[in-house]
Formats: C-alpha cells, sequence, structure tokens
C-alpha cells in the first residue's frame, strides 16, 4: 500500500510541477563530439554564412569523406533550431557539398509536422535517405543539385519557393500531394527516376509557375491531376517518359509544352483554363 501511494504521490507533484522531458537529439550535447563539417556547419549557422564543406569540388560527392560527412540526425537538429549552445541565424541552413548520412537503423529524415522559420538550403550534397516533410510548416527548400531517394512533403507549406533543379535527382518519388507553395515549384533540369510515379502533385496548390523543363527527365509519371497553378506551366525541353496526368488541372496563364519531348505513351494532359 505504502508503494503504490508514494508512486501516486509522485505522479501527482509531477502534474502539479509539469515535469520536464528532454528528448533525444534536441541539444548539443547529444552529438558531440562533432564531425568537422558538422562543426563548421554550427559556426556558419549561427552567423549567417554558407557553409561549403572542405573538401567540396564544385560537384555532388560521390562518398563519404573526413571533411564532407553530416550525420542527417544532427542536420536535423540545426534544421529545427538547434539550442542555446547552437544557434541558427534567421538567414537560415545553406550547407554546400555535404555528404549527409543517418547514423541510426532508420531510412527517413523526419520533419514530419515541424515548423521552420527559415530557408533550407542543402546544395549539391548527397543525402542517402528519405526525407519526410508531410504536413510541415517552412519558408523555402532548395535541393539544387543535390540527391536523395524519395522526398516525401504531402500537404507541405511552404511561404516561399520549393527548387528541385540543376541536376537535382531523386531516385524514388517525389510526393507533393496538396501541397502549398506560395511561390513557384521549380524542378528545372531536374531528374525523376522512380519508374511508376516520378513526381506526384496531385492537388498542389502553386500561386506562381511549375516548371518541368530545360532536361528535366521524368521517367515515371509525372501527376498533376486537380492541381491549381495561378501562374505558368511550363514544360519546354523537358522529357516524360511515361507521360504526364494532369486531368482536372487548372492553369490561370499559360502552358507551354513546346519542345517538350513527350514520349507515344499515354498522356493525359488536360487543362481547364481559368476565367
Amino acid at each position: 500500500m505504502g508503494g503504490e501511494h508514494g508512486s501516486k504521490s509522485t505522479q501527482n507533484k509531477c502534474a502539479q510541477k509539469t515535469c520536464p522531458l528532454t528528448l533525444k537529439g534536441s541539444k548539443l550535447e547529444d552529438f558531440l563530439p562533432l564531425l568537422p563539417a558538422e562543426e563548421k556547419l554550427r559556426q556558419c549557422a549561427a552567423n549567417g554564412e554558407v557553409c561549403e564543406v572542405d573538401d567540396f569540388s564544385g560537384e555532388r560527392p560521390e562518398e563519404a569523406t573526413e571533411f564532407n560527412s553530416v550525420r542527417a540526425e544532427f542536420l536535423r537538429y540545426m534544421i529545427l533550431g538547434g539550442c542555446e549552445r547552437s544557434l541558427v541565424h534567421t538567414r537560415g541552413i545553406n550547407l554546400f557539398g555535404a555528404y549527409i548520412f543517418l547514423q541510426q537503423n532508420t531510412t527517413i529524415i523526419d520533419l514530419q509536422s515541424v515548423t521552420i522559420n527559415f530557408d533550407i538550403s542543402l546544395l549539391c550534397c548527397s543525402i542517402i535517405h528519405n526525407i519526410d516533410l508531410r504536413g510541415a510548416t517552412i519558408k523555402s527548400l532548395f535541393l539544387n543539385g543535390s540527391s536523395l531517394e524519395e522526398l516525401i512533403a504531402d500537404r507541405v507549406s511552404a511561404e516561399g519557393v520549393i527548387f528541385l533543379a540543376n541536376e537535382f535527382r531523386a531516385k524514388g518519388e517525389v510526393r507533393l500531394l496538396g501541397a502549398k507553395i506560395r511561390s513557384s515549384l521549380n524542378c528545372t533540369s531536374g531528374n525523376f527516376n522512380n519508374p511508376t510515379n516520378a513526381l506526384s502533385c496531385d492537388g498542389i496548390g502553386v500561386n506562381g509557375g511549375i516548371f518541368l523543363n530545360d532536361n528535366f527527365k521524368a521517367i515515371g509519371v509525372a501527376r498533376l491531376l486537380g492541381a491549381k497553378i495561378y501562374g505558368d506551366l511550363t514544360c519546354e525541353g523537358g522529357y516524360f517518359q511515361s507521360g504526364i496526368l494532369a486531368n482536372n488541372m487548372t492553369v490561370e496563364e499559360n502552358i507551354d509544352c513546346n519542345d517538350g519531348k513527350l514520349s507515344d505513351s499515354d498522356i493525359s494532359l488536360i487543362a481547364n483554363r481559368a476565367k
């Protein structure tokens, strides 16, 4: 009886005082010692500077080195704002040439439902796993020149732009179902290699344009079913091996598919022009 009473007493005290809980991965001490690129990122992020890893050649890295390796868990911690010992400037995260890997036995960089109050720029980086941004609220996302497995961003809300351009490469599906983008979705010269649904944007709402042009390449279907685009849809110079599905898409401005290299497979590009 005494033990049971003591347990209830402790619970009551916790309820009254709100016992603090600290999530692993929410403070700098969880990641010490830092890898060289992580320490450089920590310092650059605090000062609002671009972080270029020390052995960056101008190209996306093919393998991990002593100087380009960044743990995805540490990157997530920085994207979420760090802590009092590792602050992030309002200019956000600007990282060039990193090899980003997950240390734990998982395949997803989990940013689901978070709110990120600055831009995220991961440029010419090799991201070895998936990024999950489902239901997240972000400023702008730049993955130009980077590669990853899958980008899962259903219902993401972006106050600025999403750039998946300049030789961006996805091995698996890029999914933006029901996403809301205040500016544009730019996939110029991006490579989307999933053989079924390469780029899935059903129900997306974009205040600017969608750019699938200038050597854009989709192996599987590019899906824009029910999309609402208040700028242009530009596909000029794009390659769509499995076609575009765009039934019930609404485009406010122009659809520019001149010179778009559509294959002979079944294509349903149906646009209901807004009045």
